[in-house]
């Protein structure tokens, strides 16, 4: 079944792609058309392992293909929120796989933070998580973004930094036939592994501060979790 771009968006797209240069792009994550910086024309947005996730013809307005989705989500119906399985899950107009290798590549491990948990012997991991809630709305836009779980305020303004950098449209949830608000959920967990309980360490130049790894589970592996979109774990060994 074909689902037509919210209408403000194909709206957009249409006047911003009339008589301009094109050019076409292909990489691991989408293939396409743009013109004047704008898409066109038909797109194939990818996952990780090369397979179709969404297929839209940007001319038309139509979704051609969207990848199934059985997942649970939060849904605004009237003025109460219900977790329900849609006709169509909300999201990202593009690839998500490139949202999440995106996000990783840019979270860091905030130095402020590093230092304060780093100071004298540690001895043991631990764990420590911000979690971001935000809506989808009908029309496909982000709204309502909130902090739901903030362990520090450096850490927090770490991850607001990294995902106020993403501007993508979404495709709203479909319910019986009708767009609706959807609530998703980012978390990211920042995690200190354990240092050498006979090394005491109170100074520190950035580049002897250890190494920060970066891993991401897609809302795919995350199914039992309604609204979960992301999690990503920002791994520091000093």
């Amino acid at each position: 079944m074909n689902y037509c771009l919210p209408i403000a968006l194909l709206l957009s797209v249409s006047a911003a792609a009339q008589s301009q240069p094109s050019q076409t792009v292909r990489n691991k994550f989408e293939q396409g058309t743009f013109r004047n910086n704008t898409p066109v024309g038909e797109w194939k947005y990818l996952d990780n392992q090369g397979q179709t996730e969404l297929q839209i013809n940007y001319d038309s307005g139509n979704v051609q293909y969207v990848r199934p989705d059985s997942s649970m989500h939060l849904l605004r119906v009237g003025e109460s929120w219900q977790v329900l399985q849609p006709a169509r899950a909300p999201r990202l107009l593009g690839s998500s796989y490139k949202y999440f290798a995106t996000t990783a590549k840019s979270l860091r491990y905030p130095v402020f933070a590093l230092r304060m948990h780093t100071q004298g012997s540690v001895q043991l991991s631990f764990v420590v998580s911000v979690q971001l809630s935000f809506v989808v709305t009908h029309t496909g836009e982000v709204a309502e973004v909130q902090v739901e779980q903030n362990p520090g305020r450096e850490l927090t303004e770490e991850v607001l930094r990294v995902l106020s950098q993403h501007t993508d449209a979404w495709l709203p949830a479909l319910h019986d036939g009708k767009a609706h608000d959807a609530r998703l959920s980012v978390v990211v967990h920042f995690v200190m592994q354990g240092t050498n309980p006979n090394v005491v360490r109170r100074n520190f130049d950035l580049d002897d501060m250890g190494t920060t790894t970066v891993t991401y589970l897609a809302a795919d592996a995350l199914r039992m979790q309604p609204g979960r979109f992301a999690e990503f774990t920002v791994t520091h060994t000093p």
